[in-house]
């Protein structure tokens, strides 16, 4: 019945072994393959010397197990998990004479510990401990038999992928995690590594075969827990498909990665990262699989061409082995990456002034139409260069001008006293016709009178008191401004002159006009005149800080984010589904900050860092200016702050809604924003969503200016952001205050 019962006890827990002190050890053969098996803990029979790591002055629940040391040399214990507060010790000799061979020395419980320095059929025993578990799982696999690389002069590893060091000699490639590098997550690689990055570097290698072997070496590490490792392939350093397992043992030792289904030739890419941010020495050798070229060869050639150097004659793009055999009969093997460039096509468009040349970007035309240039790229392959040339007639200017009674307009080579359109033509510099248009007004005089003491003497304070106008401005003799509304309190220490300014005008029209001749409503709000639709102009007004030019379109290749602007009306976005053709017809432009500020350049754009000395017309209509932040604010203050201001000024209808109709706003103000997006050059986004303008004010960065915004998720708030200066935006101009 004993027997019966002791049988019957294992088959009943066959996992689930005693075994107290190293005389009941549990004899366990290494096998090729890891197969865990759970083992009870009992309580543990005491110490062993400081042979157990330091770690003795615990009671532990332990398990002995006994194995030989396989005829690899080379013996793998293995763990199934982590475990805080334990120990795992391997020794040799005899249970009353124990030497001690290798220990963890961190107070935690490996995944891995790797015995490689014993002599084959030597008797081990080994000794696990934990204080609050009471089992763990427990495998012994013998591994192949590799001898430890001598680390070679090796190029160090790169800091990000599209930088990754080819492997030219695998065998005694050697590195180090350096806390030097930093993370690198893109795309989708987080998702697809063994856990969080701290401070990765690349490795690349030539695939030999299907499956490729990395014997991986690790020693010196600062915590103790070792590297990670996982290979890739991927064509843009941003998406990566793992081709091998995620070597990841949280402990300093040895082990293998190995990668599947590759594809001879082609190019794969090694992560290495230290567990946790530990920095730690390493050593690869490379087992199967690496292509060790003498020579690595990247090329380039046009599109019709074949590669034939170096012993190699191909056409398409893709990685080639060719093996050379030298006087000596000794191989040399020479790896190419050959890239087929495609011919290359570039699109532009532009115009100029019927006496003008075209003579940028290689052209030399005056003609309007097609025309084409045929160029080389760095590779000698054809490039071509299409430019759609528009030939203008002439330029172009509308004045508007307020006279008053008996005066005369004797400006830009009018001298006419009646009210009425005039026009002018000009020849420019060139010889070009510059036709200018007139808009002049004849107001009635106003009977302006000032009231006050004249006379003071030196010391004394005076106060004058305007009357006969409807807002005024006091000028000193230099005509400085020292004052505006209708009294003024004056102490001069000498006899001087002021002069009295006002304007028989409202301070805000109804309607203004560009100098293109686009007509637009303007709204009062509060002390303020604005523009009531975007900017819809390419040319800068006669008093623009770059009067007389024009902007050019927006392309897609316009890299270098100077002045342009693009015209979004014929645009789609997902949200624009609310906007009707009248709406289109109100988007206005989208301009580069530059191109709304009118400074000639992306670098002066990129240098323009603080806020202007004076308010910035830019291309607005003469009389009018890019507001500022301040000015903006100001709006905001006027209508309730800037919770209520986005509804308030947005249009009643053209907002996305797909069921949600509160997008839109109250109109309050007869602002009627319109969501007319942004871009980058002539791509379009949110079109239908998002509404916002420019300001002149820029922001910290050399990139960034300030820029005031509503969208659909934010309905009620106008916003205050910055953005990089080369976005296209629309532009609501503000009237000058004198």
């Amino acid at each position: 019945m004993k027997r019966i019962a002791f049988i019957l006890s294992l088959f009943i827990i066959p996992l689930q072994i005693l075994a107290s002190g190293c005389e009941s050890a549990i004899k366990v053969k290494a096998e090729s393959e890891c197969n865990y098996k759970k083992y009870s803990l009992s309580t543990g029979v005491g110490t062993v010397s400081d042979r157990d790591c330091g770690w003795c002055a615990l009671r532990y629940n332990e398990v002995w197990l006994e194995t030989q040391m396989p005829k690899s040399g080379r013996l793998s214990i293995g763990t199934d998990g982590h475990y805080i507060d334990g120990f795992m010790a391997v020794y040799s000799g005899s249970c009353n004479a124990l030497n001690p061979i290798k220990c963890s020395n961190n107070g935690r419980l490996p995944e891995v510990l790797e015995i490689t320095e014993v002599t084959p059929g030597t008797t081990l025993f080994i000794r696990i401990g934990l204080v609050e578990e009471n089992s763990v799982g427990v495998c012994l696999q013998e591994m192949e038999k590799i001898e430890y690389p001598k680390c070679t002069t090796s190029t160090i590893a790169a800091n990000h992928c599209s930088e990754a060091t080819l492997i030219q000699t695998p065998n005694g490639y050697c590195g180090n995690t350096s806390s030097d590098y930093s993370a690198e997550t893109p795309g989708n690689l987080q998702n697809e590594f063994c856990g969080s990055i701290e401070n990765n570097s690349w490795i690349q290698f030539v695939a030999s075969a299907e499956k490729a072997s990395l014997n991986i070496f690790v020693k010196n590490c600062k915590n103790g827990i070792g590297v990670q490792m996982r290979i890739y392939e991927t064509t843009d350093c941003n998406y990566f498909i793992p081709y091998s397992n995620c070597w990841n043992p949280a402990i300093e030792t040895n082990g293998v990665v190995t990668a599947t289904g590759l594809t001879p030739g082609q190019r794969y890419y090694l992560m290495i990262d230290g567990y946790a941010g530990d920095v730690c020495d390493y050593t690869i050798s490379a087992g199967e699989g690496v292509e060790t070229p003498q020579t690595f060869i990247e090329d380039i050639i046009c599109k019709g061409e074949r590669y034939k150097k170096h012993g190699f004659d191909v056409s398409e793009p893709g990685v080639y082995r060719q093996t050379l055999v030298g006087p000596t009969g000794k191989d040399s093997i020479v790896v190419l990456s050959l890239t087929v460039q495609e011919p290359m096509f570039t699109y532009l468009s532009d115009s100029i002034y019927a006496c003008e040349r075209y003579t940028k970007n290689g052209f030399n035309v005056n003609t309007q139409g097609k025309h084409y240039l045929h160029l080389s790229s760095a590779a000698g392959c054809d490039s071509t260069v299409e430019l759609s040339l528009k030939v203008l007639p002439y330029k172009e200017f509308f004045l508007n001008a307020a006279i008053c009674n008996g005066e005369s307009y004797e400006l830009n080579g009018f001298s006419v006293s009646k009210a009425g359109t005039y026009k002018k033509t000009f020849k420019t510099a060139l010889g070009c016709d510059s036709i200018v248009t007139l808009n002049l007004t004849v107001q009635d005089g106003l009977d302006l009178h000032v009231d006050g003491k004249l006379d003071i003497c030196s010391g004394e304070s005076t106060t004058l008191y305007a009357s006969g106008g409807n807002k005024y401005t006091w000028l000193d003799a230099d005509r400085n401004i020292i004052g505006t509304g209708e009294t003024l309190t004056l102490s001069p220490a000498t006899t001087t002159s002021y002069i009295l300014y006002s304007k028989n005008e409202e301070n805000c029209p109804a309607t203004l006009t560009d100098c293109e001749g686009h007509s637009y409503p303007a709204v009062k709000i509060g002390e303020q005149c604005w523009m009531a639709e975007n900017l819809k102009c390419k040319t800068f007004d006669t008093e623009s800080e770059l009067a007389g030019y024009y902007l050019m379109p927006a392309t897609r290749y316009a890299e270098d984010f100077g002045p342009y602007y693009f015209d979004p009306k014929n645009s789609t976005s997902e949200y624009d589904d609310d906007l009707t053709s009248a709406h289109r017809q109100k988007l206005g432009y989208l301009y580069s900050w530059a191109g709304a500020v009118a400074l000639p350049s992306a670098d002066d754009a990129l240098n323009q860092t603080t806020p202007f000395a004076d308010s910035r017309q830019g291309i607005c209509p003469n009389g009018w200016h890019v507001p500022t932040t301040n000015e903006v604010n100001t709006l905001c203050n006027t209508i309730g702050g800037s919770y209520v201001a986005g509804k308030k000024l947005k249009s009643k209808d053209g907002w996305y809604k797909k069921g949600r109709d509160y997008m839109a706003g109250t109109d309050e103000y007869n602002f009627t924003m319109l969501p007319a997006g942004f871009s980058v050059g002539n791509l379009m986004s949110y079109l239908g969503a998002n509404g916002s303008f420019w300001t002149s004010t820029p922001m910290s960065g050399n990139f960034e200016a300030a820029y005031d915004w509503f969208t659909f998720y934010t309905t009620d708030i106008l916003e205050r952001t910055n953005n990089e200066k080369y976005y296209g935006r629309p532009v609501r101009c503000v009237k000058n205050s004198y």
